[in-house]
């Protein structure tokens, strides 16, 4: 039985995705769409810490079809960043394919990023994601 020990830096562990803000966003993005909620709770704690059940809740009746993550802008503060990402979903009330976009607001705390909020896109016109909430409203918009 041979023994293989390693000491070169690329043997080292995979560092944590949160690190490394296209990481951490593709990370969550994928989290919601397969709905593995500890992956969106690693990253979804929201200001108030309730992002991670906000999305648990709206996603509960959809089934996401395909994400896409649009656009990355890092703040120039490198603390912060917007994230504009293209969801498609379907209900088994309604199984036409639907498609929104949402805006991220990330933060790097302690060296690692996490999602604060979820807003509406630039333009009113288009279509909001299922996690955007409406401002007279607590239900996602279909």
């Amino acid at each position: 039985m041979a023994l293989l020990v390693c000491w070169m830096p690329s043997c080292s562990p995979v560092s944590d995705p949160s690190r490394e803000l296209p990481l951490a966003v593709r990370d969550l993005v994928e989290a919601v769409t397969w709905k593995h909620y500890p992956g969106v709770a690693r990253y979804a704690v929201g200001k108030d810490g309730g992002l991670a059940q906000a999305i648990r809740k709206r996603s509960e009746s959809l089934e996401l079809a395909e994400s896409e993550v649009v656009e990355v802008a890092e703040g120039a503060d490198k603390d912060h960043a917007l994230v504009l990402v293209r969801y498609s979903w379907y209900t088994t009330r309604d199984t036409t394919v639907q498609t929104g976009l949402e805006v991220q607001h990330w933060a790097r705390k302690r060296g690692s990023w996490y999602i604060e909020a979820i807003g509406p896109p630039k333009d009113p016109a288009a279509r909001r994601s299922p996690f955007v909430e409406e401002e007279n409203e607590g239900s996602p918009q279909n």
